[in-house]
């Protein structure tokens, strides 16, 4: 493993960074290099996850976590030449696409441990560094000048434009939904191919991360996030009228709701511990909170229930009574007899029937 300390700070009108640790787990750390396809050196990534976990806890730091491919990526991109690209060769693109599935699988398996260790995880697409590196004019490559990259991004990643940017997209969206779904209202009981998705939960959870970043952070100017919320407001309440849903045109302040205060506060503190800085805690900001969810809370979660949309969090109940899912993630198996983690592109798959022998 190899680490850096970046002696980096950027001028901001909001916050000051401090330091990054940079940490690099090599691929023959995360896998085992003597076994075909991709297996997780599990245990081990777990002893170095919770040992970041109480290194944090004794002081508390940002880091970047960076991985190596693993044996699966390396073994591919060796045997079929891929450093010099792949052409048209199909054999050389199969290769390519094998090689990047094992890599995004050692991801997904390094964040899952990381996550179980109590540490707050960001994925960043290796692409969108390199597409900024590019943009800086930062074309020579050291160990020193990819940290201090990764250091830029890092913070810029979290300028508050860019969160402004999402507010005023959503508020577009809402408001094209609002048109369409009104006037072509089968498209309300329009389902996604993928059935962990659903539109009404996307608008139900942006609505909901407008109102924390309002209520957290009441000092600084939020136009773009009221106007979103407002204009979910609307898009929530056109619906309601053509799905004859009831509704208090003006709740009184202070109107309860469903969500609990004990939902809310476990969402505060998962904020806190990924790094958000708080101008009001969670205790202050929660009645403000809830006075915004009463505006669109009970037609969410009636409309939710009718068209029976995906049960997530924050999403009320459904009927029958179903439990409330959680984020999904990737999945994997336990293939190995040591209990590592294998990866469907490593496990054997089941034979294809022929087209005389399947269902339907």
């Amino acid at each position: 493993m190899v680490f850096f300390q970046v002696s980096f700070r950027i001028r901001h009108p909001m916050k000051t960074f401090s330091p990054l640790i940079i940490l690099k787990i090599g691929g023959s750390v995360a896998t085992y290099k003597d076994r075909a396809g991709l297996a997780v050196r599990t245990a081990l990534l777990k002893k170095i996850a919770l040992a970041i976990r109480a290194a944090r806890d004794e002081q508390p730091f940002r880091l970047i976590l960076i991985h190596g491919s693993g044996s699966a990526g390396h073994r591919l991109a060796h045997d079929f030449d891929l450093r010099h690209g792949t052409g048209t060769d199909p054999r050389k693109i199969d290769a390519a696409l094998r090689s990047q599935r094992a890599n995004q699988s050692l991801n997904a398996s390094i964040a899952e441990i990381c996550i179980a260790a109590g540490l707050p995880v960001v994925v960043i697409n290796p692409r969108q560094v390199r597409d900024f590196a590019q943009a800086t004019g930062q074309l020579a490559k050291t160990d020193r000048l990819d940290a201090q990259i990764l250091a830029r991004f890092a913070a810029l990643g979290s300028d508050p434009k860019r969160l402004t940017e999402l507010w005023n997209t959503w508020e577009r969206w809402a408001a094209d939904v609002s048109e369409s779904h009104t006037t072509y209202s089968v498209l309300i009981y329009t389902r996604s191919a993928r059935p962990m998705r659903n539109w009404l939960i996307a608008l139900l959870s942006v609505m909901d991360a407008a109102a924390l970043s309002l209520v957290l952070r009441p000092n600084d100017r939020q136009v773009a996030s009221r106007m979103l919320l407002r204009q979910g407001i609307e898009c929530i309440r056109d619906l309601a009228v053509v799905t004859h849903i009831k509704y208090e045109a003006e709740p009184a302040t202070g109107t309860p709701i469903q969500l609990t205060k004990e939902e809310f506060i476990e969402a505060v503190d998962m904020l806190v511990a990924s790094g958000y800085e708080l101008q009001q805690d969670a205790e202050a900001a929660w009645p403000f909170f809830s006075d915004w969810r009463m505006m669109y809370e009970p037609i969410f979660y009636e409309l939710a229930k009718r068209i029976d949309a995906v049960p997530a969090k924050w999403s009320g109940p459904r009927v029958p009574p179903t439990k409330p899912i959680p984020p999904f993630r990737p999945r994997y198996v336990i293939d190995n007899a040591d209990g590592s983690l294998a990866f469907p592109n490593s496990v054997r798959k089941p034979p294809i029937l022929p087209p005389n022998k399947r269902l339907g």
